[in-house]
This record gives C-alpha cells, structure tokens and sequence, in this order.
C-alpha cells in the first residue's frame, strides 16, 4: 500500500502539472501549487497511518499468529480514512480544470469536448474509490487478511 500511495502522489501530481502547462488564461498557477502541496501533505499523512499503524512495526505482518506482543490501529478505520482522503482529492482534481476550460477562447462544442476528455479518467478513478470504501465497510475481520478481504482491493 505504502507504492500505491506514492505513485497516486505523482499520478495526481503529473495530471495537475498538465493543467498548469495547458491553462494560461486565469492565473491558475496559485491554485495548481496550492493542489500540489495540499496533495503532497495528504500523501504524507496517508503513508505514515498506513507505514506506522501498528506499534511495534513488524507486528503488521506477524499479527495473524497472536505470537507478537503490541497494538495496531484497527484496520476499517484507517483504511476507510486513507480512501475518503483520496477520494475527496481525486474529486478536487476532476473539478480543478472545469473553470479554466470554460474561459478558453474556443466554441463550446470544443470546450465541452475538452471537459469531458479531462474529466473521463477521474471519474472513473472516483467510481473505483467509492466501490472501495463500500467494500472495506463490508471488510471481515479475521486472521487471513488476504483470503477474506481480496475483494475489497481487486477494484484498486
């Protein structure tokens, strides 16, 4: 989890990057950097709940055989806050463009070609992460992870 995390920063990164080469009309530069660092800093709190929910670390990957000694945070909790994290910046990204599209000097079919295109992938993206807290709401407790919940991560 800790990769995905990563490259959903600089996913989301490369994407709002690509609005600030191809919007010039607006100043749209203030809000981009401020996406930019507001992603960066969720990211970061995301990696850290998922890196160190459980005290001692190793106890994340020895806990199924209640040989180890210590405390995890419970795992519905931080996974349903890792998602509605993402989830909300996700909805951001796919919202962030739409004002500048409707200034371009262009007709509005275009526009409205162009809306569509930038907001195709983040819908998707948005489906996928609501399917996924819907499925780690259902999520089984029990000690094989793997087996129980595979279907709560297929959709990722």
């Amino acid at each position: 989890m800790l990769v995905y995390t990563a490259s959903r920063l600089f996913l989301r990164h490369s994407i709002v990057l690509f609005y600030l080469r191809i919007f010039t009309t607006g100043n749209p530069r203030p809000i981009i950097i401020g996406t930019m660092v507001v992603n960066t800093l969720l990211s970061v709190v995301i990696f850290c709940l998922m890196a160190f929910q459980c005290r001692p670390i190793s106890l994340f990957w020895t806990r199924w055989d209640f040989q180890g000694e210590g405390y995890c945070l419970p795992e519905k909790s931080v996974s349903s806050t890792t998602v509605i994290i993402s989830l909300l910046m996700d909805i951001w990204v796919l919202v962030l463009p739409f004002p500048y599209v409707t200034r371009l000097q262009l007709p509005l079919q275009k526009r409205l070609g162009i809306a569509s295109t930038l907001a195709s992938g983040s819908v998707l993206v948005i489906l996928f992460s609501i399917l996924k807290l819907l499925a780690i709401n259902s999520m089984e407790d029990s000690t094989n992870k793997t087996g129980t919940n595979a279907p709560v991560f297929i959709p990722s």
